[in-house]
């Protein structure tokens, strides 16, 4: 039994053939040709195959008691470079540039286009080759590194760690790129890619930059309260090779109740008088000088110091509190001078109006439902030949509420 197919785009023609002893012959002939481009086979089966037939991308064998399918098409995916690809003789797949994941992959012809096809019936081209390869560097904080890639044919794409490359990087021309003024972030592999059809190759390099010892954080001075508080001063530096931490006290060892911690700070267990003095940090590596922090001056003070119960500390707030005490009086004060002053004001108003009322008999003051608030005494000044003034005072016991002042001067009653 033989069944033929066809495959799409590449000009070839498969046959498959059945034998008697459960095996199976896949051979491809060139269309145009009429020529074997391949002829493989394989056990299917433990006896006679009876009959052989396609359908659905797949060869369907049958046998006295069994059946079996040969996938006819889905094989590719398993090919991961060119020879594989070609060399595995699938009749329908070939090695190509795949524009829908963007790297080359063996696959049908209609994923690809022309020139970036290996037909199956090809030769695959042999891998590119590097006559120079990036080297691995050891730079000092600030240098530059430079970087060389020459691959004959292909022009070398370069990368960081797999990803872009740092914004700063420049590339020389077709065949190296350099690294201005190296620092901590720009550590990590270079690699240089060169592709044809058969594949990629990639040659790399690793940066590595060596930065002297530098404090990050250092210790200030501090006070603290006798025996029961716990003191930690700060000392934290970089650097690379990773830099050595270490703490000196200006009178004496450092106190045995401390401990120095993983990242260089100092602790100091339940302060005691005794550990007062001057705490400095040292820090040091390979490529680097001496780096000596600032000193940092612990004061010990009284049981039950806190620096939050600290006098000074309330300095600002009482002084703010005085403020806004002392502006609230001042409006409080203002508010009732004012107010005085406005009943003043009324009071004396109202009396004059009342002096300066007038009748066609003379000048007299006319008092009609008097308040309470008008008992005074009331002086009428009027003068005589003899140019001397009279006076009418009221008595305690108060006007009656008509009473009124004459043309001649006397008081009356209405």
């Amino acid at each position: 039994a033989v069944v033929s197919t066809q495959s799409t785009g590449a000009d070839i023609v498969v046959l498959y053939a059945a034998s008697d002893r459960g095996r199976v012959h896949r051979v491809a002939f060139m269309k145009e040709k009429d020529s074997v481009v391949f002829d493989t086979s394989y056990k299917v089966g433990d006896s006679h195959v009876l009959d052989i037939t396609y359908g659905d991308g797949h060869v369907y064998v049958l046998g006295s008691n069994w059946i079996t399918s040969i996938p006819v098409k889905q094989q590719c995916d398993s090919a991961t470079s060119c020879s594989e690809c070609i060399g595995a003789h699938f009749p329908f797949c070939g090695w190509c540039y795949d524009v829908t994941i963007g790297d080359w992959s063996c696959s049908t012809k209609s994923k690809c286009t022309l020139r970036n096809w290996v037909a199956p019936t090809d030769t695959c081209a042999p891998l590119p080759t590097f006559t120079t390869r990036p080297r691995n560097l050891t730079l000092h904080e600030g240098a530059t590194a430079q970087f060389s890639c020459v691959s004959p044919g292909s022009v070398g794409v370069w990368t960081k760690d797999g990803g872009k490359l740092p914004f700063k990087a420049q590339i020389l021309n077709t065949h190296g790129m350099y690294v201005p003024e190296v620092k901590l972030e720009d550590i990590g592999y270079y690699e240089c890619s060169v592709n044809n059809t058969s594949g990629v190759v990639v040659a790399r390099a690793y940066l590595y930059v060596q930065v002297p010892a530098r404090f990050v954080r250092q210790p200030a001075n501090v006070t603290v309260s006798y025996g029961h508080q716990d003191l930690l001063l700060p000392c934290r530096a970089e650097g690379l090779p990773k830099p050595e931490i270490w703490w000196e006290r200006s009178n004496g060892n450092l106190p045995d109740a401390s401990r120095q911690l993983a990242n260089g700070d100092l602790k100091i267990i339940r302060v005691m008088r005794s550990d007062e003095g001057g705490y400095t940090c040292y820090t040091r590596n390979e490529v680097g000088t001496l780096q000596q922090s600032q000193t940092a001056y612990v004061t010990v003070q009284d049981e039950g110091y806190t620096p939050e119960a600290d006098p000074s500390s309330y300095s600002t707030s009482i002084s703010v509190t005085v403020l806004a005490v002392g502006i609230f009086i001042a409006v409080i004060v203002c508010l009732f001078i004012g107010l005085m002053a406005h009943c003043f004001y009324r009071r004396r108003k109202q009396k004059r109006d009342f002096l300066e009322a007038q009748t066609p008999h003379g000048t007299y003051s006319h008092f009609s439902s008097c308040p309470h608030q008008d008992e005074s005494g009331y002086l009428c000044p009027n003068s005589n030949w003899n140019n001397t003034w009279q006076s009418f005072h009221r008595h305690h016991t108060g006007l009656s509420s008509n009473a009124f002042l004459d043309s001649g001067g006397m008081m009356g009653d209405e």
